[in-house]
């Protein structure tokens, strides 16, 4: 097959600031360009261009900064239908898929791979009727945008993907004439490099640590943890927590804005013109703020240290697609606590390999913290059978097999007939 895998205007693909999807673009091209011709389109960043791989032909195209689309977005969207923000319309980085498309038809592509931007699927049709488009999800737009809009875009789509069981299910219960199109593609984890530590590198003074990961924004519950965390300290005085990620709201208009669920609208409190840092740091008591630790952005590959060194890699959000944090903290012997949402709830097998509170209900997070704290050889096990659950199911050999598996069903027989495959089997 010639299989073109098309990222968003704003990822990058390679090492070291790849995000989820730029990670899982350069694992998967990788390993289906071992028995297909794999074409990768990304932005064109000012760093030098890179190859992913040798057997991976690269394409790198101009778009428009995205903070600048985003801003134009946001300034508009008060004067629009909330289902139909700006970043959702066709002419939002028209200029990026564009020459796609042309260069799709001039390459004769099979199949094109987009993410999660709906927009881009009318716009590669138009130039190529006979292609075979896969939209991947791994957010929650399908399910909140405009019905109608929407609907039109997966008319012209022949293979729809969620990140999760739970993004799948909202999709095909929103559209249940496209249903047959749906599936679970998860991502995964390099279990050969996220790994527990050796022996000889493990913390030994004593010292314990939380982990969050993720984008410091409210949608991801930082405040929940930092009120749960001072809740416990006192009670565990060798106790930090670590919070990775770049600090800043989400767009207003990518979610909290055209969500119909109060747990999601209560959010909009922290768009009141200050700054969600001053507000967490507002949660933080004087006498614990040399224990909270706001690590900002880092590679990717020095995540692994942390992960390595947490006692309980915690993600408290209240709204989440898939989780990838957990399966990485897993995959490094970390037991792991989530809130109970979205795809989360698909990756903890409760008391096994960690466990599922409430999404915002600081006390029931507390507790879980304290009953791991107090529960040493429980929260070992929790890490030991995690590793053993990533390993398992999450490879990323696993995970194109899977896709690859997608792929020839949809698209060899055309009739959508392994329907058990819309919903992905955890062991």
């Amino acid at each position: 097959m010639k299989i073109a895998l098309i990222s968003q205007p704003f990822d990058a693909i390679v090492p070291p600031s790849m995000n989820s999807i730029g990670i899982w673009t350069n694992e998967i091209s990788r390993r289906l360009a071992k028995d297909n011709e794999v074409i990768v389109y990304a932005r064109r960043g000012i760093a030098p261009k890179r190859e992913i791989g040798e057997n991976v032909t690269t394409r790198y195209i101009l778009s428009l900064p995205n903070s600048f689309l985003t801003n134009l977005s946001m300034r508009v969207s008060r004067y629009r239908n909330p289902k139909k923000p700006l970043f959702s319309t066709t002419p939002f980085h028209l200029e990026y898929i564009l020459p796609i498309a042309l260069d799709l038809r001039r390459r004769g592509v099979e199949i094109a791979h987009l993410q999660n931007y709906s927009q881009f699927v009318p716009v590669i049709r138009a130039f190529n009727p006979n292609i075979k488009i896969v939209l991947h999800m791994r957010c929650e737009w399908l399910a909140l945008l405009d019905y109608d809009m929407i609907d039109r875009r997966l008319e012209k789509t022949d293979l729809i993907l969620g990140v999760s069981n739970a993004i799948t299910e909202e999709i095909r219960q929103r559209f249940p004439h496209h249903a047959k199109k749906c599936h679970t593609a998860y991502t995964g984890v390099d279990t050969d490099v996220f790994k527990p530590a050796e022996p000889s590198a493990r913390r030994m003074d004593g010292r314990r640590e939380l982990l969050f990961v993720g984008r410091i924004t409210p949608e991801k519950g930082i405040h929940i943890l930092l009120e749960a965390f001072r809740k416990i300290a006192g009670e565990f005085p060798d106790l930090h927590l670590n919070l990775i990620g770049s600090v800043g709201l989400l767009a207003r208009d990518r979610l909290v804005g055209m969500s119909d669920e109060k747990k999601i609208s209560d959010l909009d409190v922290y768009y009141n013109g200050t700054e969600y840092l001053a507000s967490l740091n507002a949660i933080i008591a004087p006498d614990l703020l040399d224990r909270v630790h706001f690590v900002g952005h880092i590679r990717y590959a020095k995540t692994i240290e942390y992960y390595q060194n947490s006692s309980i890699l915690i993600n408290p959000s209240i709204t989440e697609p898939f989780g990838r944090s957990l399966i990485e903290a897993n995959a490094c012997g970390a037991p792991i606590i989530a809130a109970r949402a979205g795809g989360m709830v698909e990756l903890v097998q409760q008391g096994k390999n960690g466990l599922l509170v409430e999404p915002g209900n600081v006390d029931e997070l507390a507790e879980a913290i304290r009953f791991m704290l107090r529960n040493e050889s429980q929260r070992a096990s929790m890490g030991n059978e995690g590793r053993k659950f990533v390993v398992d199911n999450f490879s990323w050999d696993s995970i194109k097999s899977r896709l690859f598996e997608l792929y020839q069903d949809t698209f060899s027989t055309g009739s959508h007939k392994e329907d058990h495959l819309a919903v992905h089997p955890i062991h």
